[in-house]
């Protein structure tokens, strides 16, 4: 019997009679097991830094394995710290030393917080200010690694206040009443208004006044209201008019009254125009204008006891007196019991 790997085999010595061939003796020898013939091995379970591994051998005649246990690794640390945890502007970090094969690390290490770093002013949620309110900005800092915002200031601006124009009469002040200025800010576009003081009075009763535009000489009888006309500047003029109004200065006077002797040296005159406001004439207003052939009287106001007397005395006899409708005929009167001749026609 063949012996193997693990088992002694046998076999037996037989002595044979060589005439008969009868057994003559036996004996039975044991053999040896032959034992396993281990290859190399190969390491089926690889050790680590911390638990053992496995070798497996196979023998090369009867194919059964063994097992052997191979040591732990132990760990392989490396020289330099790695950075297991970024350090922040805020919070620590962490390093420690690292095994080479495997994730145990040893000498932990805090990394202290880096702090912020701060950058420069922003401006932010800026209101412009204006005329009559303040506005306001925000001074923001920011830190430039992390971009939080480290301090916020709100900085508040006066109003710029109103730029106003020079202002504008929106109410022309007269002798009696106030006026208004009306100013405009040249920049929000608000207005606001000023009163103008009353009028002094330039000229009281008696004053006389010059006005080139009419060519006359006018003496004031109700201040700020009335004036008197007194005579032409020019004494050769042809033509003249009564006008119903003249400007003195702000005032607007009403021309009520023709002075006595008013056109007496204006020998040239050769018509008149008397308009409405004229209520009086004067005597010998027109004494002796010999040439006054032309007169419209446009006023309804004349009376005889406000035509004084020789007023139209010794003008031109065929003279043409144009009147309002309704007073024809008690003007014709008036103005013949004031010297009109009575050779003029009265229209």
């Amino acid at each position: 019997t063949e012996s193997t790997c693990e088992n002694g085999g046998s076999y037996d010595e037989v002595v044979y009679c060589t005439v008969c061939g009868k057994e003559l003796s036996r004996t039975t020898v044991k053999t040896e097991a032959k034992g396993h013939k281990w290859n190399p091995g190969t390491i089926t379970t690889e050790p680590t830094c911390t638990e053992e591994g496995v070798k497996t051998f196979e023998c090369t005649v009867c194919g059964k394995t063994k097992t052997e246990k191979v040591e732990a690794l132990g760990h392989d640390w490396n020289n330099d710290f790695t950075v297991d945890k970024e350090a922040t502007c805020e919070e620590t970090g962490l390093k420690s030393i690292h095994c080479k094969r495997c994730d145990i690390k040893k000498d932990e290490t805090v990394i202290p917080a880096k702090g912020h770093v701060a950058g420069e002013k922003k401006i932010e949620n800026a209101t412009e200010s204006t005329c009559e309110n303040g506005g306001s900005y925000d001074e923001v800092i920011y830190c430039t690694v992390c971009g939080k915002e480290l301090s916020r200031t709100t900085i508040k601006t006066e109003a710029k206040g109103h730029k106003w124009d020079s202002g504008k009469i929106t109410k022309e002040p007269t002798y009696t009443e106030q006026g208004t200025r009306t100013y405009t800010c040249t920049v929000c576009g608000k207005t606001k208004t000023e009163t103008v003081d009353v009028l002094k009075e330039e000229y009281n009763v008696g004053s006389t006044y010059e006005d080139a535009t009419t060519n006359a000489i006018y003496r004031v009888i109700v201040p700020n209201q009335q004036v008197e006309y007194v005579c032409p500047i020019d004494k050769k003029l042809k033509k003249a008019t009564i006008p119903s109004q003249i400007k003195i200065g702000n005032v607007t006077y009403k021309v009520t009254a023709i002075g006595g002797n008013a056109f007496k040296k204006c020998k040239n005159l050769t018509s008149i125009t008397i308009e409405k406001n004229v209520s009086k004439i004067g005597s010998k207003a027109f004494y002796n204008c010999k040439k006054l052939k032309n007169i419209k009287i446009k006023s309804k106001k004349l009376t005889l006891k406000k035509v004084g007397k020789s007023a139209f005395k010794s003008i031109n006899k065929k003279a043409k007196i144009t009147v309002p409708k309704s007073k024809k005929k008690s003007y014709k009167k008036i103005l013949v019991k004031r010297g009109l001749s009575k050779k003029a026609k009265i229209k």
